[in-house]
């Protein structure tokens, strides 16, 4: 009787082997199967377009992603990107689209992205430019601060070279601006840290489709792509203007220092310096005025690839707003004469005094004559000999840091009849007047009115402050 349970023992233990063995075997199976299913073919397999870059590693897309969203690998460092690994479903396809990585920083929002090349499988033309291409993002928050939004895209997608291979995916980014929230605020005061329902509007072969919603986290904190700061001490008190530098930022997409800048009589509107390191010097300019922080000004200036151990600042010139007003008048009787019957662009030289303001001679140097792009009139401008205070500043143009109800400039012919198109630029450190030439074929004389010119001041300012982290 002992024998006969021994045996059934033996027989019992050797089904539950057998079944473990085929339970192995099927599921070993499934997998292969599952394997096949979701295998992704190569770019070589699906002929993708020659103009799509190949990679040969995932160093060489960081290095794609980093050139093309400058700051990315630095952004990693201080693990600032988010990492969601979200999969949604390409409607009518095999494979998937994934959000690889999220950057939300200060100005945009980049997203780093991959698609499984089985979605391009059944597709007979692969030569579209760009092969795939993300054209909005839509934010659907069902709380938080963040309110519903949808954002066209910008891509770096034409001819494929925003575009790129590796490993059985295609590798992509996208940029759209900051989420907004409920409450509107500038954006050194903004804060996301909110997970939303987010879907796609993809193209692909001349179709467009939509993703379903899958959640996705967004974050961003105040100076959070802060990498390097110092203080300065030194201060300029020069016949009535006062500049007292207050510290320097590096970040990962900008730079910036921060000033508070006064002047006994006028209104501030531009500076003028530059900041050096041990191995390069780079312009600033451009004041932004700092919200809720009265004569407090951010000038921003481009990041460096290498952190420098310290920075010299040199200032030299702040402008000013004034009472001065300007007005001279431009001979156009030659336009039709200029561009003849084949309506040429033409580069008339003048190189005439036409005005003086502000212990400054002003030059008519140019008239560019263009029937497709419009008039340019250059100026130039010329100290008077001596020690001024101030001198016009060489850019008749608004800035920055005034306010921006402001009309630059108008122009009437001698009818008085306004000439439109009236805008204009700095080049080569002198003023551009840019104007429409619709008006200018039955003109004889146009009359350029400047309501507020701006005053230059000279500034001898320098400093070296160290940098720490």
């Amino acid at each position: 009787m002992k024998k006969k349970g021994k045996w059934i023992g033996l027989v019992f233990l050797l089904v539950i082997f057998a079944a473990a063995v085929q339970w192995s075997m099927s599921d070993e199976d499934n997998a292969t199967e599952k394997l096949e299913v979701f295998q992704n073919p190569t770019a070589e397999e699906l002929e993708l377009p020659h103009n799509l870059t190949r990679a040969e590693s995932r160093e060489t897309i960081d290095n794609f992603y980093n050139m093309k969203s400058p700051g990315y690998k630095k952004a990693k460092e201080l693990e600032i990107t988010q990492s969601p690994g979200q999969s949604f479903d390409i409607p009518g396809h095999e494979g998937e689209l994934t959000i690889d990585e999220i950057w939300h920083s200060q100005y945009q929002v980049f997203m780093y992205y991959s698609v499984d090349l089985k979605v391009f499988e059944d597709k007979e033309n692969l030569q579209h430019s760009p092969l795939f291409d993300i054209s909005s993002v839509n934010v659907h928050p069902e709380k938080g601060d963040v309110i519903k939004q949808s954002h066209s895209t910008f891509q770096y997608s034409d001819s494929n070279e925003g575009l790129m291979s590796y490993d059985g995916k295609l590798y992509g980014m996208l940029v759209m601006p900051p989420l907004e929230q409920k409450e509107p605020m500038d954006m050194e005061g903004m804060e996301v840290n909110e997970t939303i329902p987010t879907s796609f509007r993809i193209s692909m072969d001349n179709t467009s489709e939509i993703t379903d919603e899958e959640p996705l986290t967004y974050t961003y904190e105040k100076d959070q792509e802060i990498r390097q700061t110092a203080d300065f001490n030194g201060v300029y008190e020069e016949s009535g203007l006062t500049i007292k530098p207050i510290d320097v930022d590096l970040g990962i997409t900008s730079n910036k220092i921060t000033l508070e800048i006064t002047h006994d009589e006028h209104e501030v509107s531009n500076l003028t310096g530059s900041v050096r390191d041990e191995s390069t010097s780079t312009e600033i300019s451009y004041l932004h005025p700092v919200e809720g922080r009265p004569d407090v000004y951010e000038a921003q200036f481009t990041p460096y690839d290498e952190d420098p151990e310290s920075l010299d600042i040199h200032l030299e010139s702040v402008s000013f707003l004034t009472d001065e007003d300007l007005s001279f008048d431009v001979d156009v009787s030659d336009y039709e004469e200029e561009v003849g019957e084949e309506w040429e662009r033409v580069i008339v030289d003048v190189n005439e005094k036409t005005a003086e303001k502000l212990n400054t001679d002003i030059y008519l140097e140019q008239k560019v004559y263009d029937p497709s792009m419009g008039m340019e009139i250059h100026l130039g401008f010329e100290p008077k000999p001596g020690d001024h205070t101030f001198t016009l500043s060489p850019n008749l143009m608004r800035t920055p840091a005034s306010p921006m109800q402001y009309e630059p400039f108008t122009a009437v012919n001698e009818d008085g009849e306004e000439i439109m198109g009236a805008g204009g630029g700095i080049n080569n450190g002198n003023t551009v007047l840019n104007l429409s030439t619709s008006s200018l074929k039955d003109s004889n004389m146009i009359t350029i009115e400047v309501p507020q010119l701006q005053a230059s001041q000279k500034v001898d300012f320098q400093e070296t402050v160290d940098l720490k982290e």
